[in-house]
């Protein structure tokens, strides 16, 4: 082989491998960003379940101390009765 045969294959040769070596990276790093993407999504989504729940213990919490006030408001007027 001529030296003017080995340049004109040995420059497009590393273009060629650097640009394919390049595409492989793009790939990879889409594949990376989409399943980021699922699990922020998956993420967001067990947020959204455990902020309800804790929204409804609230609710239960309040309603229990409702409860608990009026039975100690009870005994109040019932100890009151008692004493006299």
């Amino acid at each position: 082989m001529e030296l003017q045969e080995l340049i004109t294959l040995g420059v497009p040769l590393p273009v060629g491998a650097v640009l394919y070596w390049l595409h492989l990276r793009l790939v990879s790093a889409e594949a990376k960003a989409a399943e980021a993407i699922k699990d922020l999504a998956e993420y967001k989504l067990e947020v959204a379940k455990e902020y309800a729940s804790i929204k409804y213990l609230k609710d239960v919490e309040n309603r229990l101390i409702d409860v608990l006030n009026r039975i100690d408001d009870r005994l109040n007027n019932l100890g009151g009765r008692v004493t006299k």
